[in-house]
C-alpha cells in the first residue's frame, strides 16, 4: 500500500488516503480498514476467551472448595459412625477386640469395593474400544 497525499493548486491539503495497489504479481493488498477490523476482532475474540476461562476458573474453584470442605467434614462424621458400631457391638456382649476387627474389616472391606468399581467402567470403555478396532 502506498501513502498518497491529495495536492490542490500546488498546496498540500492535509488528507491522506490510502490507495490499494496491485503487487508485482498481480494480487490486490487489502485496505486499512479490513486490516484493522480484523485486529480488532482478534483482541474482542482473546477478551472474550480470557473473560470465559476465568470465569470457568472460577466455577472450578468453587467447586474444588466445596469438595474439599465436604471431605474435611465427612471423614469425621465417618469415624464417629464407625466408634458408635464398635460402641454397639460391645453392648451386644461382643469382646472389644472382636468388635473392632468386625467394624474394621468391614469399612475395610465396602472401601475396598467401592475402589474397585470406580476403575471397571474404565477397563469396560477400554474393552469395548479394542473390540470396536
Amino acid at each position: 500500500m502506498r501513502r498518497v497525499t491529495e495536492i490542490g493548486d500546488g498546496h498540500l491539503w492535509g488528507r491522506e488516503h490510502f490507495r490499494s495497489e496491485a503487487d508485482g504479481d498481480g494480487t490486490q493488498l487489502p485496505s486499512p480498514d479490513i486490516v484493522n477490523q480484523f485486529s480488532t476482532l482478534i483482541t474482542k475474540e482473546a477478551q472474550l476467551a480470557r473473560a470465559e476461562m476465568s470465569e470457568k476458573i472460577t466455577h472450578l474453584t468453587l467447586g474444588l472448595g466445596l469438595l474439599v470442605g465436604g471431605s474435611v467434614l465427612l471423614v469425621p462424621a465417618l469415624v464417629i459412625l464407625l466408634q458408635a458400631a464398635v460402641a454397639a457391638l460391645i453392648a451386644a456382649e461382643i469382646a472389644t477386640v472382636w468388635a473392632t476387627l468386625i467394624v474394621g474389616g468391614a469399612a475395610l472391606a465396602i472401601g475396598g469395593a467401592l475402589l474397585r468399581g470406580r476403575d471397571q467402567p474404565a477397563q469396560s470403555r477400554a474393552a469395548y474400544s479394542n473390540q470396536n478396532d
